[in-house]
Parts: structure tokens; C-alpha cells; sequence
């Protein structure tokens, strides 16, 4: 894949993503593994700091007024107060690797519910055997 990425947000939302996904078989595989991933985690201080660093760069980003205001009307519909966006801010900035191991039960629950959407390439996703039951032209 070109690109990828997962979040667990605060209003309950959990997702992995790629993009311009040449392999899609591998890429679902490699999601269905993200339990055995988290088991192997193993970080020592200064791999935690980085991640931790890394993920209070993705809360704390600067927004332009538009998109300050998108994250702010989310958390408003999702009924997040600003004490609960500090108290993320503060288990992150405090998460230990047994934290971080914790969510493997969380990650397994959502990959149980097998949800798959693909956007993409018609001919590319027919290819595909076993894993869509409903196919649905965009336009």
C-alpha cells in the first residue's frame, strides 16, 4: 500500500485503513494480525517516548479555523468535554507498554465484527474471492 493507518477515537471509533492498495489479500491479512503484533510489542524507554511523542503530535496539531472548528463540532456531537480531552492527553502522555498491550482484547473484538469496505477499483475488487458480500457503484 501507498499508505496506511489505524485510530481508536474517543468518540468509539475503530479503524485501520490503506490507500492505493495494490494488495488487498495481504493487507486484510496483515490486519487480522494485528493481535500477534501486539503480543511481540516490546519497547524499551526510549521507543515508548517516541511513540508517546508521536501520538500527542497527532492530538495537539495545529488546525487552521476550519478544521478547529470540524474537531470541535465532533466532540461536541460525541458530548466530549474539554476534561476529557486533557484526561487523554494525560494517559498518553503516562501509557505504559502494558497499556498499549492491553488493547489487543479491543483490537480482537473489532476484527471479529468483520466489517470490510473497500473503495476502489471494480475489475481489482472482483478479483477478490470470499471475502465481499455486496458490491455498490459509488456513483
Amino acid at each position: 500500500a501507498y499508505g496506511c493507518f489505524g485510530a481508536i477515537s474517543m468518540t468509539g471509533n475503530v479503524y485501520f485503513v490503506s490507500y492505493r492498495d495494490p494488495n488487498l489479500e495481504n493487507t486484510l491479512n496483515v490486519y487480522a494480525n494485528i493481535p500477534a503484533y501486539i503480543d511481540s510489542l516490546e519497547f524499551d524507554e526510549d521507543a515508548l517516548f517516541k511513540f508517546i511523542i508521536g501520538s500527542i503530535g497527532e492530538l495537539d496539531q495545529p488546525n487552521t479555523p476550519k478544521t478547529k472548528f470540524a474537531v470541535d463540532l465532533n466532540l461536541w456531537q460525541a458530548n466530549i468535554t474539554d476534561e476529557q480531552v486533557q484526561e487523554e492527553r494525560d494517559q498518553v502522555i503516562n501509557c505504559t507498554l502494558e497499556e498499549v498491550k492491553a488493547q489487543k482484547a479491543l483490537i480482537e473484538a473489532v476484527l471479529k465484527q468483520n466489517y470490510i469496505c473497500v473503495v476502489g477499483n471494480e475489475n481489482r475488487i472482483d478479483k477478490v474471492e470470499g471475502i465481499f458480500t455486496t458490491k455498490r457503484p459509488l456513483l
